[in-house]
């Protein structure tokens, strides 16, 4: 089984000293580091002898393969009933190989793509990668469908004229041009609703009813939302590298793109930079970064996907360079089984709303250090976040560090204030107080009241009437 993970050390220190630094979008990208090492599972060996089978408006795409001791072989039968012949190799529980076709005078075979297939109960997951007349792997035309088993051997007959094709394998054909194809969506299972702290498995339809968003866990990935946070994290037991999904109940765009738009750094000198401007695609917004990590050079993919309920989701997936097109194939499949609907406020929203408005929060910390020779060294600061009723906030920063050596003294202090609109949304059973500041900026935290007093990001603050709302 292939696992790569990235262990940056003295992560603690990261997080006391420059997290409060990091843009929101930076934050996550840090913490999903030590959550991917969380998000395993145990891979266990495969039987892929059997007939699979898609069916298409045309016909039945049916691919018969039989497992030997050195791999697995079989055929591949188009809709239009052209056959190729299948060879692979086992791969830690995988299957690597190539398809091939009789040459013109039917004594050889031609390579005509390479291929990879994992199999999940009664799917396999086969993805395709053409090959040019030189032999080169044309990666960006990859493409990726899901066969289903067949318990009896049997190969249904007919198409499925109700409905379009969901996810059919594009046959090449000789002597035709490689094209690229639409990117279908990954497979869907089932469906269950956004819990903060549950793992989802591949294939399941995640539902982000407050956001109006949902979206389907590609094959061999798995995520969820940690407890506190307000990103959805991918990672995979048998690819290397990371996913991160935002979803949002109020798209604001220029907001999201400042944050988007600029090194994302993971620490410890793992910087992931834009390769270039943003690129519209449509209402669409790509962006491309490279960069290096401690196992050489990296990428990374994120799109920009809005709703029609001024909604929007994020999609992001990264990892070695060597690994880029299929990246992109990610983020794109996860796109195409986006679904929009209307945002939807619960009762715990609406509660927050009204405990919130027109008061302030407000977090105080202190330090003191002295000696017998009557030295000392101390300080302390102060936040406080007024909330208006009218929706905007007005945010003042205050501290102060003084100190006496004897013959040495001094004394220093500093204060800031921003201001802009709040708002709050629930993510997975979480409420999110989310800041869209002046600045262009926007952070969001997660606010809870644990029985005695009220958190902001697992912190406590005191939460009083507000002497800057009128």
């Amino acid at each position: 089984m292939r696992i790569y993970i990235i262990i940056f050390h003295k992560l603690s220190r990261l997080v006391l000293a420059g997290l409060s630094e990091m843009s929101n979008w930076q934050k996550f990208l840090l913490v999903s580091l030590v959550v991917l090492m969380l998000m395993y599972k145990q891979a266990f060996a495969q039987d892929y002898s059997g007939t699979y089978t898609i069916p298409t408006s045309k016909g039945v795409i049916t691919l018969k393969l039989t497992q030997h001791q050195s791999g697995v072989s079989g055929q591949l039968i188009g809709d239009d009933g052209i056959p190729f012949q299948i060879e692979g190799k086992l791969e830690d529980g995988e299957v690597i190989g190539y398809l091939l076709k009789p040459n013109s005078s039917g004594d050889q075979f031609e390579l005509v793509a390479m291929f990879e297939a994992f199999l999940e109960g009664q799917q396999l997951y086969f993805t395709l990668v053409p090959m040019d007349a030189q032999g080169n792997a044309l990666h960006d035309s990859a493409t990726e469908s899901v066969f289903q088993k067949q318990s009896d051997g049997s190969v249904p007959s007919g198409g499925i004229e109700s409905s379009p094709d969901r996810s059919v394998l594009p046959i090449p054909q000789q002597n035709q041009a490689d094209n690229q194809q639409m990117v279908a969506p990954p497979a869907e299972n089932y469906s269950a609703q956004l819990v903060a702290g549950q793992q989802y498995t591949p294939g399941t339809r995640v539902q982000v009813p407050s956001a109006g968003v949902s979206f389907v866990l590609p094959a061999e990935w798995m995520g969820g939302m940690p407890v506190g946070k307000s990103a959805f994290i991918l990672g995979s037991n048998t690819r290397g590298g990371m996913g991160i999904i935002f979803p949002y109940g109020h798209y604001v765009p220029q907001q999201v793109l400042q944050g988007l738009n600029g090194p994302q750094d993971f620490g410890q000198g793992q910087i992931l930079q834009p390769s270039g401007p943003p690129r519209q695609e449509g209402n669409r917004i790509w962006i491309e970064y490279t960069g290096y990590s401690q196992l050489g050079s990296a990428v990374g993919y994120a799109l920009i996907l809005p709703g029609s309920f001024n909604n929007a989701v994020v999609i992001f997936f990264g990892g070695l360079a060597q690994d880029g097109p299929y990246f992109q194939q990610l983020v794109r499949s996860v796109a195409a089984s986006v679904q929009f609907s209307a945002p939807r406020a619960d009762a715990e929203t609406q509660q927050w709303r009204q405990l919130l408005a027109g008061m302030m929060l407000v977090k105080m910390s202190s330090y003191y250090s002295g000696d017998f020779d009557g030295s000392y060294v101390g300080g302390g600061s102060k936040e406080a976040l007024h909330l208006c009723s009218d929706g905007r906030f007005v945010y003042f920063s205050s501290s102060s560090v003084a100190g006496d050596a004897g013959d040495v003294s001094g004394y220093s202090g500093g204060s800031g204030s921003q201001t802009g609109r709040w708002e709050l949304q629930t993510l997975g059973g979480q409420v999110q107080l989310i800041l869209h500041y002046d600045n262009g900026q926007q952070s969001q935290h997660v606010i809870s009241f644990d029985g005695q007093k009220t958190l902001l990001d697992g912190q406590r603050v005191y939460r009083v009437k507000s002497d800057q709302c009128y």
